[in-house]
């Protein structure tokens, strides 16, 4: 899977209501592709990585 973007290990939040889980995050033409347990996607097809380790990922409303 060839990814613009790839958070890994970070705190998702996914507005659920759901419990905070440590999850990779991968984005493929700014949107979300792949939401996975950590380490499950392949850094080597990303364009970009961010290590997410302490950091919140929460849902897409919150616009930096």
């Amino acid at each position: 899977m060839d990814l613009d973007l790839l958070i890994r290990q970070a705190d998702l939040a996914d507005g659920t209501g759901a419990p905070v889980r440590r999850a990779d995050v991968g984005v493929r033409d700014g949107k979300i592709e792949a939401i996975t347990d950590t380490g499950a996607l392949d850094t080597t097809n990303a364009a970009d990585v961010i290590e997410g380790d302490g950091l919140l990922r929460p849902p897409g409303f919150i616009d930096p």
